[in-house]
């Protein structure tokens, strides 16, 4: 298992492989198996000496094969004589062209303009990357080679072979390179890692130009251009910040030409030269620069003729494919290129926001069309706020914010939040009587302190009128249930009331009984046929460590609400005898907390309290937490709305509801407040921004905040067709050896965090590769198994990418585990054949009218997405054949079907049509098909062929008409869905004929729900393949999916693009939902109760016997 590589690598014997973690190991040799990670290891790289050069005696760089980089002080003259003696050359400045001091000068403008060559053996860097060698200082990390510490400090770059593959990435766009067969006039984009040195890289570009210009003939009237998204990214700690650093560097060390005529940051403009006072004319180089922010309008760099454009953050152009058609003109004249585009691209979760609909989401997993809960100060109550906009995450300095009642919330510390102290008062009325009221106001939280009171709305009285099933019950298994994967659920309890309604209500088998101290029967007791019911509300495999409430429990009733409270106060609470108190005990804080966030929306105020292990008790091992309750105004709430079910606690209700009765609370009942108790900075954390309309205000964790700050973060959804189809945009584009299938697709070029890591490379700036990737591979096994973030994983690998896949995953917006997902790619596409169990073909009517599978080679399905035309007719993907009955006949119901599909026979988009068909027994995909033939006839016949072949039911957008039409035409409208019933409260009132009868209307609210479900089937855990009786293994059920494009569309989702395989996902999911409710959550054990053929007595099948019966009637008459 050890692995031969070359000396600057650290060894990777086999000893020290199997001493690996195996999760790591394995994911080690999956990266040292990625080509262009074989080459940097490999025993055989080459050296600038083994290379060949061209006419000038330089060695020609292989981009993709890089050589090892070795004296590379040679090309740092100037910069290692300014850090021995403080002053770039020991020659005395003077203007003298012929003096010593006028000939090192041009020597240095000279090697800035066309690169500087070692004789010896023809390695060489190129004008820009010895400029920013010699004349750009950066502040940087240095380590102590004596303490290890790293200190932050300004001097020149270190030489990295990543800027060098950078400079040289650029020179061979420019001017010819091996992979565009030496074709000059091409421009360069990357994606590199953060902390490439990519903005300083840039500025030194633009400081480059503006002072020496481009080269002899082009020195004067240059012009440099940077574009980004918003002016933060320029000019807060931005490029242009470190453009003007380099600048005013230039201006104190140097000759070079640097008094501005227009020096404006705020303008973002600056120009070389200087006043003529007797002309008042500008005088001088005029050279220029310029900061674009483009935000969403393509053409505002439009006619800005440029020698370099830069795009900042390329993954922050949503629309950037516009943006760089529009103004790539800027340095192209009749299809050649005079100047050049240069991209360059990089790429506190967990907080509880409500939505308007009154759900309780995680605010990384928001989205702008949810709408969100505020708080209108003025009149104490709640408001429904419009999202104005949002902007994904971004790193900033923060705080964790911790609260007498247990609540904890991390932000940045610039997040304002609405507090008061006991101070903060006004006067009201005449100054005489000397009357005040308390007042609130914002304050950042960096400001806050122990003396503040954070403000909480009172109550949050947005509920739906969904109806959780056997609300109560499912709180007792929460609170005294066990129902790990591959296990019989059991409940554990001694009361005999809870116990006889278990045995009564459910089938039930007593697995141990026996006697507690006081006096009362203790049974353990396996409950069957619930499994289904807990895992669709989304309890289901959680261990006892782990428990939560179900996911969606802020989108039902409030009375459901309440009997889920009802029912784990039942188990876990106590209602105390001798005082008015109420309690809930729990090993784990997180449960207590969501706890805590329902009741504040009942209007019940509780605290949450931490108990150490008793010393002197040996079977006190672990502390535990405890929410209280015990205000007068929030005891009686409680006691009105959460009724208890165990006789002794309703009587202890009872007798609280008479002590406190006619007493008034101590506390505000307007509002609720909530002691801040300690303020503790937490380093640089990922922070979420939005701005929210109205009162500009909304709930983090219950608490009322101020619209957060923020800056934007990489989402390459805007950028995906330049990153693998360069050519197309006349980029220079190289072989995809960064990604772990590799290819001979074309990409731009990559550069992964195991490049150059910190502590990972030598003085030539050679990467210790396999060092980095044990670092990184490290980093991500302790996320995964130790964060309670869904999102953490996600951050980490886009942070410190390894391949182009990775770099590119969205953290934010799909709100969909894209990490996994994108595992499950990489899965597919390294594993030989692993699709090949898919048969391909297409489903084509008999003679008796019956759909009959036809295959060949000619049939080649679309696995990819993105796609280029919508003109693709694809194929039908058959994962699993339908499974038939004794009677030779496919079941009703046991399959279903979903599909997202068009009107027009053409369109200008790139919408194709989609369905997908899942076997609710089994709970997978066993058929899909995704294209667009010449007409949308062609593709309703396919989906009506779809159904009858899985004997399915297909839900639909029912905006679309064409499909209602067709299926109509063809006298088989049984196979569509009617409205589902669970959506018929999201949907506004309508008349439920004609099309409008059937599918789905998808509102926002509607679409919102079913990406819910989407999320909640992937992640539901199946057993793994490495599962036995005695060691049951779960993993999401996202790991068996080998919809390849599905994949990918889940990992770019955006709310604003076509993505229809996702739609027809969706349609499906929702379907899905409707069939677990009909059936209670079992599906399969609804037609295993008896003989499928016997369905006699059973409303549920009903009504779908005289739909077959129906369908026959028509078979015949089309016949």
């Amino acid at each position: 298992m050890g692995i031969v590589m070359n000396k600057y690598q650290t060894p990777l014997s086999d000893d020290f492989m199997m001493s690996l973690n195996e999760e790591v190991r394995d994911w080690l040799l999956e990266s040292l198996n990625i080509q262009f990670i074989k080459n940097l290891v490999s025993p055989d790289r080459e050296f600038a000496k083994d290379r060949p050069r061209d006419k000038n005696g330089r060695i020609i760089v292989d981009l993709c094969n890089p050589h090892i980089l070795t004296d590379m002080d040679y090309f740092q003259p100037t910069a290692n004589y300014y850090r021995e003696h403080g002053v770039l050359t020991g020659l005395r400045p003077n203007s003298n062209r012929n003096s010593e001091y006028g000939k090192w000068l041009a020597e240095e403008v000279n090697r800035c303009w066309y690169g500087y060559v070692r004789p010896k053996d023809g390695e060489w860097v190129s004008g820009d990357m010895y400029f920013y060698l010699n004349y750009s200082p950066i502040i940087q990390n240095i380590m102590d080679e004596e303490t290890g510490v790293f200190d932050r400090i300004m001097d020149f770059p270190k030489m990295w072979e990543l800027i060098y593959l950078r400079s040289h990435y650029h020179y061979q766009a420019r001017f010819g390179g091996i992979y565009n067969d030496f074709k000059k006039g091409q421009h360069a984009f990357e994606i590199a890692k953060r902390g490439a040195s990519k903005s300083y890289y840039m500025a030194s570009i633009l400081a480059k130009l503006i002072m020496l210009g481009e080269n002899r003939k082009a020195y004067k009237n240059t012009r440099g251009v940077i574009y980004a998204t918003d002016k933060e990214k320029l000019v807060k700690d931005g490029t242009l910040n470190k453009f003007l650093d380099i600048l005013d560097f230039c201006a104190e060390n140097t000759q070079f030409p640097t008094q501005r005529v227009v020096d404006s940051l705020d303008k973002m403009t600056w120009e070389m030269g200087y006043k003529d006072l007797d002309t008042m004319s500008n005088k001088g180089t005029g050279n220029t620069t310029l900061g674009v922010v483009v935000g969403d309008k393509s053409g505002k760099g439009r006619g800005k003729r440029a020698n370099r454009q830069i795009y900042e953050e390329i993954g922050e152009f949503p629309n950037l494919l516009d943006v760089y058609t529009t103004n790539r003109r800027s340095v192209e004249e009749g299809g050649h290129s005079f100047g050049q585009s240069i991209g360059v691209g990089c790429v506190c979760a967990g907080t509880k926001v409500y939505t308007s609909l009154g759900n309780l989401v995680n605010i990384e997993n928001l989205k702008k069309e949810d709408g969100i809960i505020g708080y209108d100060d003025s009149c104490k109550k709640i408001s429904v706020e419009p999202i104005m906009w949002m902007k994904p995450p971004a790193m900033k300095e923060c705080v964790r914010i911790e609260f007498l009642s247990g609540r904890i919330l991390e932000c940045s510390t610039d997040h304002p939040l609405l507090v008061t102290t006991q101070s903060m008062a006004r006067r009201v009325g005449p100054r005489k009587l000397n009357q005040r009221v308390h007042i609130n106001k914002f304050v950042p939280a960096a400001q806050l302190s122990e003396k503040y009171f954070a403000i909480l709305p009172n109550s949050i009285p947005i509920t739906s009128e969904r109806v959780l099933e056997n609300a109560r019950f499912i709180g007792w298994m929460i609170g005294d249930g066990s129902y790990g994967i591959n296990k019989t659920p059991v409940l554990s309890n001694s009361d005999m009331e809870i116990l006889e309604y278990v045995h009564t209500h459910f089938d039930t088998a007593t697995e141990k009984e026996r006697v507690t101290k006081e006096g009362k029967i203790y049974q353990k007791v396996r409950i069957k046929g619930i499994t289904a019911m807990l895992r669709a509300v989304g309890i289901y495999g959680q261990t006892r460590h782990c428990k939560t409430l179900p996911a969606d429990i802020h989108t039902y009733s409030e009375h459901s609400i309440c009997e889920l409270l009802g029912g784990i106060f039942d188990t876990d609470g106590c209602i105390h005898a001798n005082e008015e108190v109420v309690s809930l005990a729990q090993c784990q804080k997180p449960l207590l907390l969501e706890v805590q966030l329902l009741l504040q929306r009942l209007g019940i105020r509780s605290r949450i309290y931490y108990t150490k292990p008793q010393e002197k008790n040996p079977k006190s091992k672990n502390g535990w937490y405890t929410l209280i309750i015990k205000d007068i105004y929030s005891v009686r709430k409680f006691h009105e709305k959460i009724p208890m079910f165990l006789t002794y606690k309703m009587k202890r209700a009872e007798h609280h509801l008479k002590l406190i009765e006619g007493k008034k609370s101590k506390i505000k009942t307007d509002e609720f407040r909530d002691r801040i108790t300690s303020v503790t900075p937490i380093g640089m954390q990922y922070v979420y921004n939005l701005n929210a309309g109205n009162t500009h205000t909304y709930l983090a964790n219950g608490i009322v905040t101020h619209n957060t700050g923020g800056s934007k973060e990489a989402n390459f959804s805007g950028c995906m067709e330049i990153i693998f189809n360069p050519a197309g945009y006349n980029i220079y584009g190289l072989p995809n050896v960064f990604d772990k299938s590799g290819g001979s697709k074309k990409c731009i070029l990559f550069m992964g965090a195991y490049m150059n890591r910190a502590g990972c490379y030598n003085k030539d700036g050679v990467s210790d590769v396999s060092k980095a990737l044990l670092e990184i591979l490290e980093e991500r096994r302790v996320i995964k198994y130790n964060s309670s973030r869904s999102s953490t994983l996600d951050q980490a690998i886009a942070e410190d990418p390894i391949t182009i896949q990775e770099a590119i995953l969205k953290k934010t917006t799909s709100g969909y585990p894209v990490a996994a997902l994108a595992e499950q790619l990489q899965k597919i596409d390294t594993t030989a054949g692993y699709l090949d169990s898919i048969y391909v073909g297409d489903l084509v009517q008999d003679e008796t009218g019956q759909p009959k599978l036809v295959t060949g080679p000619e049939y080649v399905p679309l696995r990819t997405f993105p796609h280029k035309d919508n003109r693709q007719p694809g194929a039908i993907e058959f994962h699993a054949f339908p499974v038939k009955g004794a009677d030779g006949k496919v079941m009703s119901n046991r399959y279903i079907a979903g599909g997202d599909t068009f009107d027009d026979d053409s369109s200008d988009t790139l919408s194709l049509g989609s369905i997908y068909v899942l076997d609710l027994f089994t709970d997978e995909i066993v058929c899909e098909y995704t294209g667009r033939e010449d007409f949308a006839d062609q593709f309703y016949e396919k989906c009506r062929l779809i159904c009858l072949y899985y004997n399915a039911r297909l839900n639909y957008e029912n905006n679309k008409k064409g499909l209602y039409t067709y299926f109509s035409k063809m006298h088989c409208i049984y196979l569509l869905t009617e409205v589902l019933d669970y959506l018929k409260s999201k949907e506004p009132a309508r008349d439920l004929h004609g099309n409008k009868s059937r599918g789905t209307q998808s509102t926002e609210p509607v679409k919102s729900y079913g990406r819910d479900r989407i999320k909640t089937w992937l992640c539901a855990p199946v057993p793994s393949p490495d599962s036995t009786d005695e060691n049951p293994i779960s993993r999401p059920r996202l790991y068996t999916l080998r919809s390849r494009a599905l994949i990918q569309e889940l990992i770019q989702w955006d709310p604003n693009g076509n993505y229809d395989r996702h739609d027809a996902l969706l349609m499906l999911m929702l379907l899905r939902e409707e069939m677990l409710r009909l059936s209670k959550g079992d599906v399969k054990g609804r037609f295993r109760e008896k003989d499928p053929l016997d369905r006699s007595g059973d409303k549920f099948f009903s009504r779908y016997d005289k739909i077959v019966e129906a369908r026959k009637k028509h078979q015949k008459h089309i016949l």
